[in-house]
């Protein structure tokens, strides 16, 4: 029979585990499974991982304190979820475990909050409750709970559920890693000619006000900020001589520049977690009649965000300073843009809201970038 964690105040049955007993050995999982496998986890990045218990009950916390400490975690504790939100933004656990029923901030409020803050989001969170009933678990799961489970527990599954939950966060912590690298060298090929510098901030910047105003989803307008970091990444792939020529491209040189856009997204399509930012890296240079490249898109073929993208791509260009030419002031870019809506390169009505974003905030883009490549 399973060891379980009962109630402080019942007697434990023969083959269960009582409050203030003796602990089992550490459990480190048998078997072998997909990589990383428990024990590799164990001694790759779950040794000493740290593990915030919530809870109002004392007990549950000697409990929890010594079967974790046995089984190698580190353990923070806290009383209630405002106490737990202190210790979050302090010091940030691998993994939060908490009641659900506590004075000043319950679990499932402690969850939503966790949940919703783009710092802590990703830390696994794993609910307890006493009660169990299927209204407690739709609400726990409801505010993003990972784990769900109920009082007494079976000891032997809880560690299995926290090696779960720490595998989980080994991959995601993995792909935010590659991530990383990623955005690092996007920042890295800008930083290769000082014309860009601050040129994908702008873009992706401008490019969110704009689809914000066409009423975007939260979501959505973070894929735009994303993909707008990354749309000239395939840049690396571009001879420095080309990037920062002091003139026009040559024929030659402009078809180099042209592969920009399919460097960059086959760079960043290995990772899954950069799906939903390919159609941004590899279309901001279509145009609406075809004319674009470099799949020479049109018409309906081009989502809204690449639209929106392409369109402050080609005003940072078009307002700021290039090797050979001043900046334009924003009223001349925009009149750029407005005769390339007439010959069918650009989408009006984001013209129209960028014009309206500039005429209203009466902004002036930064000095820098040399050709619109």
């Amino acid at each position: 029979m399973e060891q379980t964690l009962l109630d402080v105040a019942r007697p434990a049955p023969a083959g269960t585990w009582e409050v203030g007993a003796a602990l089992p050995a550490p459990d480190f999982g048998v078997g072998a499974r997909p990589l990383p496998t428990p024990r590799e986890l164990h001694e790759r990045f779950c040794a000493g991982a740290r593990i915030l218990v919530v809870d109002d009950e004392p007990a549950i916390h000697d409990f929890m304190d010594r079967l974790l400490r046995a089984n190698h975690y580190e353990v923070q504790h806290a009383s209630n979820g405002a106490e737990a939100l202190n210790v979050i933004n302090s010091h940030p656990p691998e993994i939060v475990i908490t009641d659900v029923m506590m004075p000043v901030m319950n679990g499932i409020d402690l969850c939503r909050q966790i949940k919703a803050n783009s710092r802590t989001a990703l830390i696994p969170v794993l609910l307890l409750s006493a009660g169990g009933s299927t209204d407690d678990k739709v609400n726990g799961l409801d505010a993003g709970a990972d784990e769900y489970m109920t009082k007494p527990f079976e000891v032997g599954e809880i560690l299995a559920r926290l090696r779960a939950l720490l595998r989980m966060a080994f991959m995601r912590s993995q792909l935010e890693n590659a991530e990383q690298v990623i955005f690092s060298l996007a920042l890295a090929v800008e930083a290769k000619d000082p014309y860009t510098a601050g040129h994908i901030e702008r873009v992706s910047s401008l490019a969110v006000v704009i689809g914000q105003d066409f009423g975007l989803s939260p979501g959505a307008c973070a894929q735009i900020h994303r993909g707008g970091v990354l749309h000239d990444i395939g840049k690396i792939g571009v001879p420095d001589s080309i990037l920062a020529k002091p003139g026009r491209l040559t024929p030659e040189e402009f078809v180099i520049i042209k592969r920009h856009p399919d460097i960059g997204d086959r760079i960043c399509r290995k990772l899954k977690t950069l799906q939903d930012v390919l159609d941004l890296i590899r279309h901001h240079h279509e145009r609406l009649d075809g004319s674009g490249y470099p799949d020479g898109l049109s018409g309906k073929e081009l989502t809204l965000e690449s639209r929106i993208l392409a369109v402050c791509d080609v005003y940072d260009a078009l307002a700021s300073n290039r090797p050979y030419r001043a900046a334009m002031e924003g009223e001349q870019a925009l009149e750029v843009l407005v005769t390339g809506v007439k010959a069918g390169h650009w989408d009006r009505d984001v013209v129209e809201c960028l014009r309206h974003i500039v005429s209203v905030r009466q902004e002036r883009p930064p000095d820098a970038h040399p050709q619109n490549r």
